[in-house]
């Protein structure tokens, strides 16, 4: 993920933080003299974001079902956007084969509320179309995740284009630190969740 900002920076090297302003103030500390400038204007700045999701869950199924064991790329797919990390908390697994069936999700009162082009027809208020369709009449397998162990690790970097055009601020990326210690660059679900409340 990239992004541009315009707004309040209390920078070192092993953090990014920043909050936006409408107003025209702005604040940086260096973190060499921990000299504070104050400036009048906006300092804009560019900069760049990158996790890596790690762990992974053991959930169990429901009732007369096995454990499973998901990894980290099963419970973050799929990825969005760059920077950005959406974790699981609840997985549905259906076995599918393509065909035609009727879309329980996809209510229509005539054709043309279905997907154009495919030859649907409106069957019972539901969309009949080409699609994956359940296989069999086995139910669908449910797990809840206790992903709240799961750890994020963000990697981030900002440059202040009229400040210091040719320094490039940069969080700690070749270890990990674990949240709270000091420069922490890992967080867990559960430390993400209760930074919000």
């Amino acid at each position: 993920m990239t992004y541009s900002i315009l707004g309040e920076r209390n920078a070192n090297d092993t953090e990014l933080c920043f909050v936006v302003y409408k107003r025209i103030k702005s604040r940086v500390t260096h973190p060499a003299s921990q000299l504070w400038l104050h400036t009048s204007v906006i300092q804009p700045g560019k900069g760049g974001i990158v996790t890596h999701v790690l762990g992974e869950v053991l959930a169990s199924g429901g009732a007369g079902e096995k454990s499973r064991y998901f990894s980290a790329d099963e419970i973050t797919h799929p990825g969005l956007e760059n920077g950005n990390v959406m974790v699981a908390t609840k997985v549905e697994i259906e076995k599918q084969k393509r065909g035609t069936c009727t879309d329980p999700k996809m209510s229509c009162s005539s054709a043309a509320d279905c997907t154009p082009g495919v030859g649907a027809i409106c069957d019972a208020g539901q969309c009949k179309e080409p699609s994956w369709c359940p296989d069999g009449k086995e139910l669908t397998s449910k797990f809840d995740l206790e992903t709240g162990s799961v750890g994020i690790w963000v990697k981030s970097s900002i440059q202040f284009l009229n400040l210091k055009p040719d320094r490039l601020f940069i969080s700690q990326v070749s270890k990990l630190i674990q949240y709270p210690a000091e420069g922490a660059n890992v967080y867990t679900v559960n430390d993400l969740l209760k930074l919000l409340r």
